[in-house]
């Protein structure tokens, strides 16, 4: 079985580190390996990070790091955030219970017999929705 590390993001020193060592004229594997990372994590963030000159600055690749990590939730989106968010309960399937994907995709099946797709729901209320469901049945 495969195991897959967590993804972390470079630290402010971790970035600090790479710009010593590009200046310093190291490899980005030799770089990798003094901070404790893989080569690839090191490729990348200079190839994300690179100023029109193509220089490194890492000061400015901390910034534009830490605004992506507002701006793009990623994985940090739990069920619990998103139904907060919403305001609505959600529900997502466990890993590898594929079973259970059929049954949301049912359930989206039946809501759009009701309220079509590109449909607007904010102004539909409870009893809209339930004297829309008794003439369909």
């Amino acid at each position: 079985m495969l195991l897959m590390k967590k993804y972390k993001q470079l630290t402010s020193e971790q970035r600090y580190a790479i710009y010593l060592g590009l200046e310093n004229g190291d490899t980005q594997r030799t770089i990798a390996s003094l901070i404790g990372v893989s080569p690839s994590a090191v490729s990348r963030e200079l190839q994300r990070n690179k100023d029109k000159r193509g220089g490194y600055s890492w000061r400015l690749a901390h910034e534009m790091a830490m605004e992506r990590r507002e701006r793009l939730p990623g994985n940090r989106s739990t069920p619990e955030r998103i139904t907060e968010m919403l305001e609505a309960p959600v529900y997502f399937t466990d890993p590898y219970l594929a079973w259970q994907k059929g049954s949301i995709e049912n359930a989206n099946k039946l809501i759009r017999q009701y309220i079509p797709k590109g449909g607007v729901l904010q102004g539909l209320s409870t009893r809209q929705i339930e004297a829309d469901t008794a003439q369909a049945e």
